[in-house]
């Protein structure tokens, strides 16, 4: 097959924002009360996804109806407004989220500042369901973040040279994530990668064939090779 093929594990969306990085160059979050409400958004998301949190997208920056992110927290869809306030926050940031949950598809609510909730923001925020993160929050987020950047697991992938059903010698190159790797032939070949997700992609001519799988910390094996002048690439279950 001519055109590139994607086997293998559904797609996963995440329309996600473009300067991905900019939380942590503020010296550890610093500098949070310094920030634009643009730039405190692009933090939250930041900070939310490092945690583990599954940012689904970013609302546009005028017009949001009330929310600026929108991720799926515990299996739900969260609508997430941002304020980032040199006084504490009332009720209103609080019933801007709760409006924002229709128009967005939401079951819940939150809401996320660089200061603090005032008591009546907080008594209607519990009448509402609705998620208050404060300071002490979005410190926590950070923490949390920074130990999971500094924990990455790896996963394995192994590859079985493959010829109608036996191990061929031809010369034969594996795209992982981008970068090339030769696979020796008459015997298999493993590969130590970063968790996440992974393409793979092998070459044989102007043909190619490819998956994109998740990666765990588990091994994961595959059947590759050339059939027929034609390249092939399958997970071996």
């Amino acid at each position: 097959m001519d055109n590139l093929i994607y086997i293998g594990a559904g797609a996963l969306l995440v329309v996600f924002i473009a300067v991905c990085t900019f939380a942590f160059r503020k010296s550890g979050g610093e500098d949070i009360d310094e920030m634009s409400g643009a730039e405190f958004e692009d933090f939250a998301a930041e900070i939310l996804h490092r945690s583990g949190i599954e940012v689904l997208e970013l609302t546009k920056e005028s017009g949001d109806f009330g929310a600026d992110i929108i991720v799926m927290l515990e299996g739900e869809r969260t609508a997430v407004q941002c304020k980032r306030y040199a006084r504490p926050i009332g009720v209103k940031a609080v019933q801007e989220a709760v409006s924002s949950k229709d128009y967005y598809k939401c079951t819940r609510a939150a809401v996320i500042t660089n200061s603090t909730f005032t008591r009546q923001a907080r008594e209607l925020a519990a009448e509402s369901n609705v998620i208050l993160w404060d300071r002490e929050d979005v410190y926590n987020f950070m923490n949390t973040a920074a130990g999971k950047s500094q924990r990455k697991s790896h996963g394995t992938l192994k590859f079985c040279r493959l010829k109608d059903g036996i191990q061929n010698g031809e010369p034969l190159t594996v795209y992982i994530n981008g970068e090339a790797e030769t696979l020796l032939p008459y015997k298999s070949t493993i590969f130590t990668v970063d968790t996440g997700r992974c393409t793979i992609c092998i070459k044989h001519g102007i043909r190619k064939a490819a998956i994109t799988i998740e990666i765990g910390t588990e091994t994961r094996a595959f059947a590759v090779g050339i059939y027929k002048n034609r390249p092939f690439l399958e997970e071996i279950c």
